[in-house]
């Protein structure tokens, strides 16, 4: 199932401020970051190993998705996720 917005300015400005209250949050230093990027803080943070996200963040820089996913250190069970 999907929906389409037909030119409802309100309408999508609604969806929009959900998706962003909903993958975004506040961090303690007042910057909004998304959840991704509060979880990766965390792990660092916490003194753990970052290092298949840290590769797949810099295969995504020069490459496509599914490249960066294929190159990078990501556990095959998640590639399979995301694929």
């Amino acid at each position: 199932m999907f929906w389409l917005l037909k030119n409802n300015g309100t309408l999508s400005r609604l969806v929009n401020k959900i998706v962003s209250e909903e993958e975004s949050d506040i961090e303690q230093y007042g910057r909004y970051l998304s959840h991704f990027k509060l979880y990766y803080h965390a792990m660092k943070e916490a003194g753990e190993n970052t290092n298949c996200v840290d590769s797949f963040l810099i295969e995504i820089d020069s490459s496509d998705l599914f490249t960066a996913l294929n190159n990078s250190k990501v556990p095959q069970p998640a590639i399979d996720f995301v694929t």
